[in-house]
């Protein structure tokens, strides 16, 4: 059976975890881009705004807004008073793709840097001497490093490997929520822009950090485990 549409606003008011602002991207190129010019106010929207800022007083203000009214008056108050800066310098963001093919490249070549290298010169001259590549390049050899020095002893598992092991998963949770956060973004833009394609996801977005939430509560347990020997 076919869904109704999705009220925008009223299931941005529910993924509210708190009062005053829940959200606040990390990059706000795209957003800054339609502010150049006015931004109508409608459901599809009010999600793409949501995906940037989440902020109580903002969505208020847009509340008040008539539909179709222009909402980038109310967009850069916010900003202002959230001290988010409506221009700034991102030359050096690493871009999505970019980002896809280091990940694949680290992958391919896990404990061999100087040909991940390589080939992500390969791919863009002067790639790899972007920090964050160089950041997951780092990343990746670590952890192949630290599963390598990780080995049982006598057949067991020694309480400081446990607490390394613990150490390990909240990384990849947190690792796994940032992903999480990256599919909400951009679902609020999946092209042709501010289209029927965006907004599909949200349903699962709640459900992902509801398993997170989890996920970390579990993690704090763990860590507060200590073993007697």
């Amino acid at each position: 059976m076919k869904k109704g549409p999705v009220n925008m606003t009223a299931a941005l008011r529910d993924m509210r975890l708190k009062e005053g602002t829940w959200h606040i991207s990390k990059s706000f190129n795209r957003l800054r881009t339609y502010m150049k010019k006015p931004m109508p106010k409608d459901e599809k929207g009010l999600a793409f705004v949501g995906s940037y800022i989440g902020d109580d007083e903002l969505f208020d203000d847009l509340e008040d807004l008539k539909k179709g009214q222009d909402m980038v008056p109310a967009i850069k108050k916010a900003m202002k008073r959230l001290r988010i800066k409506e221009e700034v310098n991102e030359a050096r963001k690493l871009l999505v793709k970019d980002f896809r093919m280091v990940i694949k490249i680290a992958i391919k070549h896990i404990n061999d840097m100087q040909s991940a290298i390589k080939d992500i010169e390969n791919y863009k001259k002067g790639l790899s001497n972007h920090p964050d590549v160089m950041d997951i390049l780092k990343n990746a050899n670590e952890d192949v490093n630290e599963a390598k020095r990780i080995r049982p002893i006598k057949g067991l598992w020694t309480p400081k490997q446990m607490y390394t092991q613990v150490a390990r998963t909240k990384k990849a949770a947190f690792e796994l929520r940032q992903h999480a956060d990256f599919i909400f973004q951009m679902d609020a833009d999946v092209g042709p822009s501010m289209s029927r394609n965006s907004g599909l996801y949200m349903n699962v977005y709640d459900k992902m950090t509801s398993a997170l939430d989890q996920f970390d509560q579990a993690i704090k347990e763990a860590e507060k485990i200590k073993h007697p020997d």
